[in-house]
């Protein structure tokens, strides 16, 4: 309430005047229905909302009236910072501002330095060379067949029997958005070297059969090799008979 006194200036009467000043508040709330941060892929739910007793709105996206946009509710569809301009009760104002995020799927890969060894002393070596475009932090999670797992960004896996195996990687950015990949690597049984012999006898061709297995497989059935010169050897690394004069 408002009250004004007068005075003459001669006469130094006065009198006074009362008004009543009532001031409305302009509510510059936007109310979010959804969630503001999504991945590509997702399907996008979220309603931004004003107070209904507001008269007059004109939607903006970074800075920029949104045609057409001029109703108490918007359903953003794209990344950026969404306000309004808002009539209520005849005052003017702007809305809060609020920010809307689409952000990109990472891209998993890895490289392994060789997809198939023998059980014994193996040593898988996974390289990352997982992506997001807009260089998002990621965090990693290695999962093998055999039930364990590795947080690492890069990592290396021995595996105690023979098989193949299934390595997954998971990459999670900052953002909660995924993508996986998944692999297989292989162990085999190493080979067993055997061979056996008939007599030996000095001044005579001896003959060595190649008994050898090779990955839980009996080699190839050996090829008799004629005799050679004197002290001469004869193979080439396969399974194959080997002969060899016994001078004394």
């Amino acid at each position: 309430m408002f009250i004004v006194k007068t005075i003459d200036s001669v006469s130094t009467c006065y009198s006074y005047d009362t008004t009543i000043v009532t001031p409305y508040a302009v509510d510059t709330t936007i109310r979010v229905l959804g969630k503001s941060i999504y991945c590509v892929g997702e399907t996008l739910n979220t309603t931004y909302s004003l107070n209904p007793a507001i008269t007059g709105t004109q939607w903006y996206w970074n800075g920029n009236p949104l045609p057409g946009a001029t109703t108490n509710s918007y359903q953003p569809s794209s990344s950026g910072v969404y306000w309004a301009t808002i009539t209520q009760n005849g005052c003017a104002d702007s809305t809060q501002a609020t920010v809307f995020s689409i952000h990109p799927l990472p891209i998993a890969a890895f490289t392994i330095d060789k997809d198939v060894q023998c059980v014994t002393n193996n040593l898988f070596g996974f390289t990352n060379l997982t992506t997001v475009s807009d260089n998002a932090a990621i965090n990693y999670l290695w999962q093998f067949s055999d039930g364990t797992t590795s947080p690492a960004a890069s990592t290396t896996k021995t595996f105690a029997t023979v098989g193949n195996f299934f390595v997954n990687l998971l990459a999670t950015t900052v953002d909660g958005c995924t993508d996986n990949i998944t692999k297989t690597v292989r162990t085999l049984i190493n080979g067993k070297p055997d061979f056996s012999w008939d007599s030996i006898c000095t001044n005579r061709s001896s003959w060595f059969k190649n008994l050898s297995n090779e990955n839980g497989k009996r080699a190839t059935a050996p090829q008799d090799l004629p005799p050679v010169g004197t002290g001469a050897v004869r193979g080439d690394g396969g399974p194959t008979t080997r002969i060899r004069d016994n001078r004394g």
